[in-house]
């Protein structure tokens, strides 16, 4: 299946076609480059559903929130009142509860634990930032919005990207989305032509203070609006020139690209 063949879905601006809520359109994030935005999320992820002080109550909720569950305490309450039980006052049916709850609680432990284990090697992956005039190495999980980074081919993109110049011809890249949409055909990216000649060198970088504006955080793979903001004036942003979390740099040595959203 073709990207024009999946079902695109229509973001809250394109129900209206005013041209006072197409001057807004912008308003939701605007950043600067080389900024280390602390006011929004972090880029670090957490999977799992539990820590090491819920994991017993809110296991236990889980558990007893089941009707199946339920139902069998209720029987064993009554297994309690030796007048109707039919054991004497004993509920041997706690018996084989217990051990149902026991068997799922061990397994739901295992399964949060290779939780755990998968965020911690997720979020301590390294990544090349733009620090003091040069790239230097960081985890994943300090990555901010604003940050400038550095994806060299075959790494995983850190956090969602705007890209400020790709070391392909006329600042073309490819990347590989199998791990958000499970295709494997490389998909082409571009930096905008009026961006490149900001960020080919790292002395241009460490100088730049461009800004960018753009929609707020969305679930859209295949849709992004956004504009590139200089002191001539601005220049449109599309789904063209923003990269995805998770996505792989494939034929092409390198990118730079600012992080417009974190987690």
């Amino acid at each position: 299946m073709s990207l024009s063949q999946i079902p695109q879905k229509r973001s809250f601006f394109d129900l209206f076609s005013n041209k006072k809520m197409r001057i807004h359109h912008f308003s939701e994030r605007s950043i600067k480059v080389n900024e280390n935005r602390m006011d929004y999320p972090s880029n670090s992820i957490s999977t799992s559903k539990y820590n090491v002080l819920n994991f017993l109550p809110k296991n236990l909720l889980f558990q007893f929130s089941k009707l199946a569950n339920i139902y069998f305490v209720v029987i064993g309450l009554l297994q309690l009142i030796k007048e109707i039980s039919t054991s004497k006052g004993v509920p041997y049916i706690f018996v084989p509860l217990i051990f149902i709850i026991a068997v799922t609680m061990i397994k739901d432990f295992v399964e949060d634990y290779k939780r755990h284990i998968s965020d911690w090697e997720e979020n301590n992956k390294k990544t090349k930032i733009f620090q003091n005039g040069s790239f230097v190495s960081a985890k994943w999980k300090d990555l901010r919005v604003g940050n400038i980074i550095k994806v060299e081919e075959n790494q995983y993109l850190p956090a969602d990207i705007l890209l400020l110049y790709s070391a392909g011809r006329k600042g073309a890249c490819f990347i590989e989305t199998k791990n958000l949409d499970g295709e494997t055909n490389l998909k082409p990216k571009q930096a905008h032509r009026d961006i490149l000649q900001n960020y080919d060198t790292e002395e241009k970088i460490a100088k730049a203070n461009d800004g960018f504006k753009y929609e707020k955080p969305n679930d859209y793979l295949y849709k992004f609006v956004g504009s590139f903001e200089m002191t001539t004036g601005s220049v449109a942003l599309g789904e063209q020139n923003f990269v995805l979390r998770g996505c792989s740099l494939k034929n092409t040595e390198y990118i730079i690209g600012v992080v417009a959203y974190t987690g």
